[in-house]
């Protein structure tokens, strides 16, 4: 959308189009047999750049030399402070994606305002944030294909709690 820059790509999973009521199209489940998904792709969300190392000089009273804080390592020199023009490190994360469960009993409306209303969904969470009291935590992997993966920069991956 042009107005605030939303970018999103979803994917209907065991969902099609019903448009028997042409003024009001809607998702609804295909297979009541399988479990139908919403998936919400967004694109990179976060960049971690290069810090540059600036300071204005302290001018030391004429005649002693600069004072220093003990312990302060020395300021970068002008060859380090800075990297030749046009060249930062930087780091973007990956997308992310949050995953919704559709209900049995729910029809989402074929429009911008319905595919963004997830209230009546049911988000679909990896293991290891919602461990079980009586079991050992699972192992730590990467989330499945159909579970929210929230991507910051470093490849670290987040994912909200159930409570959420």
């Amino acid at each position: 959308r042009t107005g605030d820059l939303l970018a999103l790509r979803i994917d209907a999973l065991n969902l099609r189009l019903d448009a028997g009521d042409p003024a009001a199209p809607q998702l609804v489940i295909d297979d009541a047999a399988q479990p139908a998904y919403l998936v919400v792709h967004f694109p990179p969300q976060t960049i971690a750049e290069a810090a540059y190392f600036r300071s204005a000089p302290t001018p030391a009273p004429p005649g002693e030399p600069p004072v220093r804080n003990p312990g302060e390592p020395p300021p970068p020199t002008p060859e380090q402070a800075f990297a030749p023009p046009g060249t930062t490190a930087a780091r973007i994360g990956g997308a992310s994606r949050l995953v919704f469960q559709v209900p049995a009993e729910v029809a989402i409306p074929y429009n911008v305002a319905g595919l963004l209303d997830w209230s009546r969904l049911v988000p679909v969470l990896s293991p290891l944030v919602q461990p079980d009291a009586d079991d050992a935590a699972p192992a730590i992997r990467p989330p499945d294909a159909l579970e929210t993966a929230i991507e910051l920069p470093y490849r670290l991956l987040i994912a909200p709690t159930p409570d959420m």
